[in-house]
Protein backbone atom coordinates (compact mmCIF):
# COMPACT_ATOMS: atom_id res chain seq x y z
CA UNK A 1 0.00 0.00 0.00
CA UNK A 2 3.56 2.27 0.19
CA UNK A 3 2.56 3.35 -4.12
CA UNK A 4 4.68 0.44 -5.92
CA UNK A 5 2.72 -0.28 -8.36
CA UNK A 6 1.96 3.57 -8.92
CA UNK A 7 5.33 4.42 -9.19
CA UNK A 8 6.07 1.76 -11.67
CA UNK A 9 3.02 3.19 -13.69
CA UNK A 10 4.38 6.37 -13.79
CA UNK A 11 8.14 5.44 -14.62
CA UNK A 12 6.71 3.50 -17.51
CA UNK A 13 4.18 5.67 -18.94
CA UNK A 14 1.62 3.47 -18.34
CA UNK A 15 -0.07 5.87 -15.65
CA UNK A 16 1.88 8.89 -15.99
CA UNK A 17 2.06 11.15 -13.18
CA UNK A 18 0.10 14.41 -12.89
CA UNK A 19 2.91 16.46 -12.39
CA UNK A 20 6.86 16.21 -12.71
CA UNK A 21 8.70 14.30 -15.54
CA UNK A 22 10.59 10.94 -15.66
CA UNK A 23 13.84 11.80 -17.51
CA UNK A 24 15.37 8.73 -19.82
CA UNK A 25 18.93 9.25 -21.04
CA UNK A 26 17.80 13.18 -20.36
CA UNK A 27 15.04 13.17 -22.24
CA UNK A 28 10.98 13.28 -20.91
CA UNK A 29 9.63 10.36 -21.10
CA UNK A 30 6.43 11.65 -21.40
CA UNK A 31 7.45 14.00 -24.18
CA UNK A 32 8.75 11.22 -26.33
CA UNK A 33 6.89 8.57 -25.65
CA UNK A 34 6.28 7.47 -28.85
CA UNK A 35 9.89 7.13 -29.49
CA UNK A 36 11.37 5.75 -26.13
CA UNK A 37 8.26 3.02 -25.48
CA UNK A 38 10.13 0.69 -27.97
CA UNK A 39 13.07 0.67 -25.02
CA UNK A 40 10.94 -0.01 -22.21
CA UNK A 41 9.68 -3.19 -21.17
CA UNK A 42 6.75 -4.38 -18.54
CA UNK A 43 5.83 -7.83 -17.30
CA UNK A 44 2.69 -6.48 -15.15
CA UNK A 45 1.13 -8.80 -12.34
CA UNK A 46 -1.30 -10.46 -14.97
CA UNK A 47 -0.56 -12.71 -17.63
CA UNK A 48 0.34 -10.91 -20.66
CA UNK A 49 -0.02 -14.31 -23.07
CA UNK A 50 -2.83 -16.24 -23.72
CA UNK A 51 -2.71 -19.55 -21.97
CA UNK A 52 -4.24 -20.97 -24.50
CA UNK A 53 -1.35 -21.05 -26.71
CA UNK A 54 2.24 -22.35 -26.73
CA UNK A 55 4.92 -20.38 -25.32
CA UNK A 56 6.44 -20.31 -28.78
CA UNK A 57 3.78 -20.00 -30.27
CA UNK A 58 2.49 -16.55 -28.22
CA UNK A 59 5.71 -15.13 -29.26
CA UNK A 60 5.38 -15.64 -32.66
CA UNK A 61 2.42 -13.61 -33.06
CA UNK A 62 3.95 -11.14 -30.56
CA UNK A 63 7.00 -10.74 -32.80
CA UNK A 64 4.62 -10.31 -35.64
CA UNK A 65 2.81 -6.99 -33.71
CA UNK A 66 6.42 -5.76 -32.42
CA UNK A 67 8.98 -6.42 -34.69
CA UNK A 68 8.97 -3.97 -37.95
CA UNK A 69 7.47 -4.74 -40.97
CA UNK A 70 10.31 -5.73 -43.15
CA UNK A 71 11.61 -8.00 -40.52
CA UNK A 72 11.46 -12.10 -42.23
CA UNK A 73 9.94 -14.89 -40.70
CA UNK A 74 13.71 -16.28 -40.03
CA UNK A 75 15.12 -13.22 -38.19
CA UNK A 76 11.40 -13.40 -35.83
CA UNK A 77 12.52 -17.20 -35.67
CA UNK A 78 16.03 -16.95 -34.63
CA UNK A 79 15.00 -14.55 -32.06
CA UNK A 80 12.54 -16.14 -30.40
CA UNK A 81 15.14 -19.35 -30.21
CA UNK A 82 17.54 -16.89 -28.31
CA UNK A 83 14.88 -15.60 -26.11
CA UNK A 84 13.46 -19.30 -25.13
CA UNK A 85 17.53 -20.48 -24.70
CA UNK A 86 18.31 -17.33 -22.38
CA UNK A 87 15.00 -17.82 -20.06
CA UNK A 88 15.68 -21.96 -20.13
CA UNK A 89 12.73 -22.02 -21.50
CA UNK A 90 13.11 -24.22 -24.93
CA UNK A 91 11.95 -27.76 -23.69
CA UNK A 92 8.99 -26.23 -23.08
CA UNK A 93 8.28 -24.04 -25.60
CA UNK A 94 5.72 -26.28 -27.54
CA UNK A 95 4.13 -27.06 -24.45
CA UNK A 96 0.43 -25.36 -23.95
CA UNK A 97 1.09 -21.99 -21.40
CA UNK A 98 -1.92 -23.24 -19.05
CA UNK A 99 0.32 -26.49 -18.22
CA UNK A 100 3.34 -24.83 -17.22
CA UNK A 101 3.98 -24.27 -13.71
CA UNK A 102 3.74 -20.70 -12.19
CA UNK A 103 7.53 -19.40 -12.54
CA UNK A 104 7.47 -20.72 -16.20
CA UNK A 105 4.28 -19.01 -17.14
CA UNK A 106 6.07 -15.91 -15.44
CA UNK A 107 9.28 -16.50 -17.61
CA UNK A 108 7.25 -16.40 -20.88
CA UNK A 109 5.74 -13.15 -20.08
CA UNK A 110 9.23 -11.99 -19.12
CA UNK A 111 10.55 -13.55 -22.87
CA UNK A 112 7.52 -11.33 -24.49
CA UNK A 113 9.47 -8.81 -23.15
CA UNK A 114 12.99 -9.33 -24.34
CA UNK A 115 11.64 -9.90 -27.89
CA UNK A 116 12.79 -6.20 -28.83
CA UNK A 117 16.10 -6.67 -26.86
CA UNK A 118 14.33 -3.87 -24.26
CA UNK A 119 17.19 -1.82 -22.48
CA UNK A 120 15.24 -0.91 -19.25
CA UNK A 121 13.26 -3.99 -17.91
CA UNK A 122 10.43 -3.81 -15.37
CA UNK A 123 8.60 -6.21 -13.59
CA UNK A 124 5.56 -5.81 -10.87
CA UNK A 125 5.96 -8.73 -8.37
CA UNK A 126 7.11 -11.14 -10.42
CA UNK A 127 7.70 -13.76 -7.63
CA UNK A 128 3.71 -13.28 -6.37
CA UNK A 129 2.27 -16.45 -5.21
CA UNK A 130 5.65 -18.46 -5.94
CA UNK A 131 7.04 -21.13 -3.62
CA UNK A 132 10.46 -19.88 -2.15
CA UNK A 133 12.24 -22.01 -4.72
CA UNK A 134 10.38 -20.72 -7.67
CA UNK A 135 10.92 -17.15 -5.81
CA UNK A 136 14.69 -17.52 -5.59
CA UNK A 137 14.56 -18.95 -9.25
CA UNK A 138 13.42 -15.76 -10.76
CA UNK A 139 15.24 -13.30 -9.07
CA UNK A 140 18.34 -14.84 -10.02
CA UNK A 141 16.82 -15.39 -13.76
CA UNK A 142 16.83 -11.10 -13.46
CA UNK A 143 19.91 -10.83 -11.87
CA UNK A 144 21.41 -12.81 -14.79
CA UNK A 145 18.99 -10.74 -17.28
CA UNK A 146 20.81 -7.37 -15.55
CA UNK A 147 24.00 -8.75 -15.98
CA UNK A 148 23.44 -8.62 -19.48
CA UNK A 149 23.86 -5.10 -20.27
CA UNK A 150 19.98 -4.07 -19.57
CA UNK A 151 18.64 -1.94 -16.68
CA UNK A 152 15.89 -4.56 -14.34
CA UNK A 153 13.95 -2.56 -11.71
CA UNK A 154 11.52 -5.14 -9.76
CA UNK A 155 8.62 -4.24 -7.38
CA UNK A 156 8.45 -6.69 -4.63
CA UNK A 157 7.28 -7.37 -1.54
CA UNK A 158 8.88 -10.07 -0.87
CA UNK A 159 12.13 -9.70 1.17
CA UNK A 160 13.56 -13.72 1.31
CA UNK A 161 16.17 -12.76 -1.67
CA UNK A 162 16.84 -9.20 -1.56
CA UNK A 163 20.68 -9.72 -1.63
CA UNK A 164 20.15 -10.23 -4.94
CA UNK A 165 19.67 -6.94 -5.61
CA UNK A 166 22.25 -4.51 -6.47
CA UNK A 167 20.23 -1.53 -5.39
CA UNK A 168 17.02 -1.30 -2.99
CA UNK A 169 14.17 1.47 -3.05
CA UNK A 170 12.10 1.18 -0.05
CA UNK A 171 8.86 2.84 -0.27
CA UNK A 172 6.35 3.55 3.25
CA UNK A 173 3.32 4.13 2.82
CA UNK A 174 2.34 7.63 1.20
CA UNK A 175 5.23 7.10 -1.73
CA UNK A 176 8.42 8.18 0.67
CA UNK A 177 11.23 7.24 -0.06
CA UNK A 178 12.77 5.40 3.63
CA UNK A 179 15.96 3.88 2.15
CA UNK A 180 17.45 3.62 -1.07
CA UNK A 181 21.55 2.03 -1.63
CA UNK A 182 22.73 -1.66 -1.60
CA UNK A 183 21.01 -4.26 0.22
CA UNK A 184 23.11 -4.86 2.71
CA UNK A 185 23.57 -1.40 3.93
CA UNK A 186 19.24 -1.71 4.58
CA UNK A 187 19.51 -2.81 8.17
CA UNK A 188 22.17 -1.14 9.54
CA UNK A 189 20.42 1.96 8.22
CA UNK A 190 16.97 1.25 9.81
CA UNK A 191 18.96 -0.63 13.19
CA UNK A 192 17.16 -4.16 12.53
CA UNK A 193 17.90 -7.62 12.69
CA UNK A 194 16.04 -8.14 9.51
CA UNK A 195 13.39 -7.19 6.90
CA UNK A 196 10.57 -8.35 9.29
CA UNK A 197 11.67 -6.50 12.13
CA UNK A 198 12.00 -3.24 9.62
CA UNK A 199 8.03 -3.84 8.08
CA UNK A 200 7.04 -3.89 12.09
CA UNK A 201 8.48 -1.09 12.90
CA UNK A 202 6.85 0.73 9.58
CA UNK A 203 3.50 -0.12 11.09
CA UNK A 204 4.41 0.36 14.59
CA UNK A 205 5.22 4.09 14.07
CA UNK A 206 3.02 5.45 11.00
CA UNK A 207 4.22 9.11 12.32
CA UNK A 208 7.67 8.82 12.09
CA UNK A 209 9.27 10.55 9.78
CA UNK A 210 11.30 8.09 7.44
CA UNK A 211 11.76 9.82 4.65
CA UNK A 212 13.27 12.60 6.58
CA UNK A 213 15.81 10.16 8.69
CA UNK A 214 17.04 8.81 5.27
CA UNK A 215 17.58 12.55 3.65
CA UNK A 216 19.80 12.97 6.55
CA UNK A 217 21.66 9.82 6.57
CA UNK A 218 25.50 9.24 4.93
CA UNK A 219 23.53 6.69 2.16
CA UNK A 220 21.39 9.15 0.79
CA UNK A 221 24.91 11.74 0.44
CA UNK A 222 26.33 8.20 -1.50
CA UNK A 223 23.65 6.99 -3.36
CA UNK A 224 21.11 9.87 -3.74
CA UNK A 225 22.90 13.12 -3.77
CA UNK A 226 26.16 11.63 -5.78
CA UNK A 227 24.87 9.81 -7.59
CA UNK A 228 22.36 12.25 -9.12
CA UNK A 229 25.48 14.47 -9.67
CA UNK A 230 27.17 12.08 -11.76
CA UNK A 231 23.94 11.33 -13.79
CA UNK A 232 23.47 15.03 -14.72
CA UNK A 233 26.75 15.35 -15.70
CA UNK A 234 26.42 12.13 -18.23
CA UNK A 235 22.76 13.58 -18.78
CA UNK A 236 24.61 16.77 -20.67
CA UNK A 237 26.71 14.57 -23.21
CA UNK A 238 25.19 14.22 -26.48
CA UNK A 239 23.63 11.16 -27.01
CA UNK A 240 22.85 10.25 -30.79
CA UNK A 241 19.55 7.65 -29.86
CA UNK A 242 18.42 5.21 -32.61
CA UNK A 243 15.38 5.82 -34.62
CA UNK A 244 12.36 3.68 -33.42
CA UNK A 245 11.43 0.77 -34.80
CA UNK A 246 8.90 1.49 -37.87
CA UNK A 247 5.34 -0.29 -36.01
CA UNK A 248 3.40 -2.35 -38.52
CA UNK A 249 0.67 -1.11 -40.59
CA UNK A 250 -3.26 -1.29 -39.10
CA UNK A 251 -4.05 -3.88 -41.74
CA UNK A 252 -0.70 -6.13 -41.36
CA UNK A 253 -1.99 -5.94 -37.08
CA UNK A 254 -5.34 -6.92 -37.90
CA UNK A 255 -4.08 -9.77 -39.87
CA UNK A 256 -1.81 -11.60 -37.24
CA UNK A 257 -4.68 -10.26 -33.88
CA UNK A 258 -7.66 -12.15 -36.11
CA UNK A 259 -5.01 -15.48 -36.82
CA UNK A 260 -3.69 -15.18 -33.11
CA UNK A 261 -7.48 -14.76 -32.06
CA UNK A 262 -9.10 -17.57 -33.77
CA UNK A 263 -6.02 -19.82 -32.82
CA UNK A 264 -6.77 -19.08 -29.26
CA UNK A 265 -10.75 -20.21 -29.74
CA UNK A 266 -9.83 -23.65 -31.62
CA UNK A 267 -7.43 -24.33 -28.85
CA UNK A 268 -10.49 -24.47 -26.22
CA UNK A 269 -12.39 -27.18 -27.25
CA UNK A 270 -14.92 -26.59 -24.54
CA UNK A 271 -15.41 -22.98 -25.95
CA UNK A 272 -16.12 -24.50 -29.11
CA UNK A 273 -18.21 -26.75 -27.89
CA UNK A 274 -20.45 -24.90 -26.49
CA UNK A 275 -20.86 -22.24 -29.24
CA UNK A 276 -21.83 -25.09 -31.45
CA UNK A 277 -24.59 -26.46 -29.11
CA UNK A 278 -26.05 -22.72 -28.18
CA UNK A 279 -27.66 -22.27 -31.60
CA UNK A 280 -28.69 -25.94 -32.03
CA UNK A 281 -30.04 -25.98 -28.13
CA UNK A 282 -31.86 -22.71 -29.27
CA UNK A 283 -33.08 -24.07 -32.54
CA UNK A 284 -34.45 -27.47 -30.61
CA UNK A 285 -36.79 -24.88 -28.13
CA UNK A 286 -38.61 -23.03 -31.64
CA UNK A 287 -39.13 -26.58 -32.70
CA UNK A 288 -40.60 -27.49 -29.21
CA UNK A 289 -43.27 -24.51 -30.13
CA UNK A 290 -46.63 -26.39 -31.48
CA UNK A 291 -46.96 -24.19 -34.67
CA UNK A 292 -49.09 -26.26 -37.06
CA UNK A 293 -49.70 -22.98 -39.60
CA UNK A 294 -45.91 -22.42 -39.40
CA UNK A 295 -45.37 -18.84 -40.72
CA UNK A 296 -48.71 -18.60 -42.85
CA UNK A 297 -52.32 -19.32 -42.95
CA UNK A 298 -54.65 -16.67 -41.18
CA UNK A 299 -55.14 -16.01 -37.29
CA UNK A 300 -52.15 -17.89 -36.51
CA UNK A 301 -51.79 -17.04 -33.15
CA UNK A 302 -48.24 -19.08 -32.56
CA UNK A 303 -45.99 -17.67 -35.14
CA UNK A 304 -45.62 -14.58 -32.75
CA UNK A 305 -44.31 -17.18 -30.69
CA UNK A 306 -41.95 -18.41 -33.19
CA UNK A 307 -40.65 -14.94 -34.37
CA UNK A 308 -39.86 -14.01 -30.62
CA UNK A 309 -37.93 -17.28 -30.00
CA UNK A 310 -35.68 -16.37 -33.26
CA UNK A 311 -35.21 -12.92 -31.64
CA UNK A 312 -34.30 -14.17 -28.61
CA UNK A 313 -31.57 -16.60 -29.54
CA UNK A 314 -30.15 -13.90 -31.48
CA UNK A 315 -29.54 -11.65 -29.05
CA UNK A 316 -28.46 -14.29 -26.53
CA UNK A 317 -26.16 -15.97 -28.99
CA UNK A 318 -24.95 -12.20 -30.05
CA UNK A 319 -24.26 -10.65 -26.40
CA UNK A 320 -22.65 -14.01 -25.52
CA UNK A 321 -20.42 -14.67 -27.69
CA UNK A 322 -18.50 -10.91 -27.00
CA UNK A 323 -19.72 -9.75 -23.42
CA UNK A 324 -16.23 -11.18 -21.70
CA UNK A 325 -13.95 -10.85 -24.62
CA UNK A 326 -12.15 -7.38 -24.29
CA UNK A 327 -12.13 -7.41 -20.26
CA UNK A 328 -10.64 -10.83 -20.25
CA UNK A 329 -7.77 -9.45 -22.30
CA UNK A 330 -7.43 -5.92 -20.56
CA UNK A 331 -3.75 -7.01 -19.24
CA UNK A 332 -2.86 -8.06 -22.86
CA UNK A 333 -4.21 -5.29 -24.78
CA UNK A 334 -3.17 -2.37 -22.49
CA UNK A 335 0.64 -3.84 -22.72
CA UNK A 336 0.05 -4.17 -26.22
CA UNK A 337 -1.61 -1.04 -26.25
CA UNK A 338 1.77 0.43 -25.01
CA UNK A 339 3.70 -1.61 -27.70
CA UNK A 340 2.27 0.30 -30.57
CA UNK A 341 -0.99 -1.64 -31.01
CA UNK A 342 -4.15 0.45 -32.66
CA UNK A 343 -6.99 -0.19 -31.15
CA UNK A 344 -9.18 -0.09 -34.52
CA UNK A 345 -6.82 -3.18 -35.41
CA UNK A 346 -7.34 -4.74 -32.00
CA UNK A 347 -11.34 -3.74 -32.21
CA UNK A 348 -11.37 -4.99 -35.90
CA UNK A 349 -10.17 -8.44 -34.95
CA UNK A 350 -12.86 -9.14 -32.76
CA UNK A 351 -15.71 -7.96 -34.40
CA UNK A 352 -14.81 -9.71 -37.59
CA UNK A 353 -14.30 -12.84 -36.35
CA UNK A 354 -17.39 -12.39 -33.36
CA UNK A 355 -19.21 -11.48 -36.22
CA UNK A 356 -18.84 -14.35 -38.64
CA UNK A 357 -19.42 -16.84 -35.44
CA UNK A 358 -22.70 -14.84 -34.77
CA UNK A 359 -23.89 -15.04 -38.41
CA UNK A 360 -23.02 -19.01 -38.27
CA UNK A 361 -24.89 -19.71 -35.24
CA UNK A 362 -28.11 -17.07 -37.00
CA UNK A 363 -28.16 -19.39 -39.94
CA UNK A 364 -27.87 -22.85 -38.09
CA UNK A 365 -30.67 -21.22 -35.34
CA UNK A 366 -32.88 -19.91 -38.08
CA UNK A 367 -32.64 -23.62 -40.31
CA UNK A 368 -33.11 -25.69 -37.76
CA UNK A 369 -36.15 -23.79 -36.00
CA UNK A 370 -38.07 -23.20 -39.23
CA UNK A 371 -37.17 -25.25 -41.63
CA UNK A 372 -39.96 -27.79 -42.09
CA UNK A 373 -42.86 -25.76 -40.87
CA UNK A 374 -44.83 -23.92 -44.18
CA UNK A 375 -43.14 -20.54 -44.57
CA UNK A 376 -44.55 -17.27 -46.22
CA UNK A 377 -45.49 -17.66 -49.69
CA UNK A 378 -43.13 -14.69 -50.41
CA UNK A 379 -40.75 -11.88 -49.11
CA UNK A 380 -41.26 -8.27 -48.38
CA UNK A 381 -38.23 -7.63 -50.84
CA UNK A 382 -36.53 -10.88 -51.66
CA UNK A 383 -40.09 -11.94 -52.96
CA UNK A 384 -39.18 -15.50 -53.99
CA UNK A 385 -36.70 -16.30 -51.08
CA UNK A 386 -38.62 -15.71 -47.72
CA UNK A 387 -36.21 -18.55 -45.96
CA UNK A 388 -33.04 -16.15 -46.85
CA UNK A 389 -35.01 -13.10 -45.90
CA UNK A 390 -35.64 -15.19 -42.62
CA UNK A 391 -31.96 -15.95 -42.65
CA UNK A 392 -30.39 -11.80 -43.02
CA UNK A 393 -32.81 -10.54 -40.49
CA UNK A 394 -31.99 -12.73 -37.79
CA UNK A 395 -27.86 -12.66 -39.06
CA UNK A 396 -28.09 -8.87 -38.60
CA UNK A 397 -29.21 -8.92 -35.39
CA UNK A 398 -27.10 -11.36 -34.01
CA UNK A 399 -23.93 -9.42 -35.06
CA UNK A 400 -25.45 -6.56 -33.53
CA UNK A 401 -26.28 -7.75 -30.76
CA UNK A 402 -22.73 -8.90 -30.67
CA UNK A 403 -21.24 -5.17 -30.93
CA UNK A 404 -23.31 -4.78 -27.66
CA UNK A 405 -21.43 -7.68 -25.88
CA UNK A 406 -18.57 -5.92 -26.69
CA UNK A 407 -19.72 -2.52 -25.64
CA UNK A 408 -20.59 -3.78 -22.28
CA UNK A 409 -17.13 -5.68 -22.16
CA UNK A 410 -15.27 -2.62 -22.84
CA UNK A 411 -16.63 -0.50 -19.82
CA UNK A 412 -16.65 -3.12 -17.26
CA UNK A 413 -13.47 -3.51 -14.95
CA UNK A 414 -13.85 -7.72 -14.50
CA UNK A 415 -15.17 -10.51 -15.89
CA UNK A 416 -17.47 -11.00 -12.84
CA UNK A 417 -19.59 -7.97 -13.83
CA UNK A 418 -20.34 -9.40 -17.52
CA UNK A 419 -22.96 -11.59 -16.93
CA UNK A 420 -25.17 -9.83 -14.81
CA UNK A 421 -25.39 -7.47 -17.44
CA UNK A 422 -25.01 -10.08 -20.06
CA UNK A 423 -29.29 -11.17 -18.21
CA UNK A 424 -30.03 -7.48 -18.39
CA UNK A 425 -28.73 -6.27 -22.19
CA UNK A 426 -30.79 -9.61 -23.29
CA UNK A 427 -33.93 -8.81 -21.70
CA UNK A 428 -34.21 -5.26 -22.59
CA UNK A 429 -33.79 -6.29 -25.76
CA UNK A 430 -36.46 -8.98 -25.41
CA UNK A 431 -39.02 -6.63 -23.78
CA UNK A 432 -38.35 -3.94 -26.68
CA UNK A 433 -38.38 -5.63 -29.22
CA UNK A 434 -42.50 -5.15 -30.14
CA UNK A 435 -42.87 -8.77 -29.67
CA UNK A 436 -43.95 -9.24 -26.06
CA UNK A 437 -46.58 -6.58 -26.06
CA UNK A 438 -47.56 -3.94 -28.53
CA UNK A 439 -44.86 -0.67 -28.61
CA UNK A 440 -46.40 0.98 -31.32
CA UNK A 441 -48.42 4.49 -29.85
CA UNK A 442 -47.01 4.44 -26.84
CA UNK A 443 -45.18 7.32 -26.18
CA UNK A 444 -41.56 7.44 -24.77
CA UNK A 445 -41.62 3.97 -24.97
CA UNK A 446 -41.97 3.48 -28.53
CA UNK A 447 -39.00 5.92 -29.32
CA UNK A 448 -36.57 4.28 -26.67
CA UNK A 449 -37.16 0.92 -28.56
CA UNK A 450 -35.70 2.29 -31.66
CA UNK A 451 -32.21 2.18 -29.92
CA UNK A 452 -32.38 -1.66 -29.40
CA UNK A 453 -31.40 -3.45 -32.27
CA UNK A 454 -34.00 -6.18 -31.64
CA UNK A 455 -36.98 -3.62 -32.15
CA UNK A 456 -35.99 -3.31 -35.73
CA UNK A 457 -34.60 -7.40 -35.95
CA UNK A 458 -38.19 -8.31 -34.68
CA UNK A 459 -39.80 -5.81 -37.51
CA UNK A 460 -37.62 -7.20 -40.20
CA UNK A 461 -38.69 -11.10 -39.22
CA UNK A 462 -42.46 -9.71 -38.94
CA UNK A 463 -42.33 -7.59 -42.46
CA UNK A 464 -41.05 -10.80 -43.86
CA UNK A 465 -43.66 -13.14 -42.33
CA UNK A 466 -46.34 -10.88 -42.75
CA UNK A 467 -47.25 -11.05 -39.72
CA UNK A 468 -50.05 -8.05 -39.83
CA UNK A 469 -52.17 -10.20 -41.76
CA UNK A 470 -51.31 -13.63 -40.82
CA UNK A 471 -51.47 -12.69 -36.22
CA UNK A 472 -54.22 -9.73 -36.64
CA UNK A 473 -54.55 -10.45 -33.17
CA UNK A 474 -50.84 -9.61 -32.20
CA UNK A 475 -51.04 -5.79 -33.08
CA UNK A 476 -52.95 -4.46 -30.78
CA UNK A 477 -55.22 -1.35 -31.02
CA UNK A 478 -52.82 -0.16 -34.08
CA UNK A 479 -51.07 -1.65 -36.57
CA UNK A 480 -47.64 -1.69 -36.37
CA UNK A 481 -45.80 -0.11 -39.01
CA UNK A 482 -42.40 -1.53 -38.59
CA UNK A 483 -44.04 -4.77 -39.91
CA UNK A 484 -45.42 -3.98 -43.23
CA UNK A 485 -44.64 -6.27 -45.35
CA UNK A 486 -43.39 -3.73 -48.24
CA UNK A 487 -39.65 -3.92 -49.51
CA UNK A 488 -39.61 -0.12 -47.77
CA UNK A 489 -39.96 -1.28 -44.81
CA UNK A 490 -38.19 -4.31 -44.39
CA UNK A 491 -34.64 -2.60 -45.49
CA UNK A 492 -35.76 0.04 -43.01
CA UNK A 493 -35.75 -3.08 -40.17
CA UNK A 494 -32.17 -4.22 -41.83
CA UNK A 495 -30.58 -0.87 -42.03
CA UNK A 496 -31.31 0.41 -38.76
CA UNK A 497 -29.48 -2.72 -36.83
CA UNK A 498 -26.53 -1.53 -38.64
CA UNK A 499 -26.55 1.89 -37.92
CA UNK A 500 -26.98 0.81 -34.48
CA UNK A 501 -23.84 -1.34 -34.60
CA UNK A 502 -21.43 1.52 -35.78
CA UNK A 503 -22.61 3.90 -33.03
CA UNK A 504 -21.86 0.71 -30.46
CA UNK A 505 -18.80 -0.02 -32.40
CA UNK A 506 -17.61 3.80 -31.90
CA UNK A 507 -18.59 3.62 -28.33
CA UNK A 508 -16.12 0.79 -28.02
CA UNK A 509 -13.20 2.40 -29.89
CA UNK A 510 -13.35 5.19 -28.15
CA UNK A 511 -13.73 3.16 -24.40
CA UNK A 512 -10.42 1.15 -26.27
CA UNK A 513 -9.09 4.03 -27.41
CA UNK A 514 -8.32 5.80 -24.17
CA UNK A 515 -6.13 3.38 -22.87
CA UNK A 516 -3.03 5.43 -24.29
CA UNK A 517 -0.07 5.13 -22.15
CA UNK A 518 2.57 8.13 -21.96
CA UNK A 519 -0.38 10.96 -22.04
CA UNK A 520 -1.58 12.45 -18.70
CA UNK A 521 -4.82 12.69 -17.88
Amino acid sequence: GAGKSTLLGALTGMRPATAGSVLYDGRDLYTDYAELRHRIGLVPQENILHTQLSARRALRYAAELRFPQDTSSAERERRIGEVLGELSLTAHADTRASSLSGGQQKRVNVALELLTKPSLLFLDEPTSGLDPGLDMSVMEMMSGLAGDGRTVIVVTHSVANLNICDRLLVLVPGGKVAYFGPPADGLRHFGQPGWAQVFRAFEAEPDRDWAGEYRSSEFCAQYVTAAGQADQSAAAAVRVMPPPPRSRNRLAQLSTLARRYVAVIASDRNYVGVLALLPIILGGLIRAVPDPPGLAGRNNGNAPQVLLILIMGACLTGVANAVRELVKERAIYTRERAAGLSAGAYLWSKLVILGLISALQAVVLVLIGVVGRPLPTQGAFLTSLPLVELILAVAVLAVASMTVGLLISAVVNSSDKTMPLLVVAVLVQVVLSGGVFPLNGKAGLEQFSWFSPSRWGFGATASTANLSQIAPQALGTKPDPLWNHSPHTWLLDMAMPIVLSAAFIWLTWWRLNRVSPGRRR
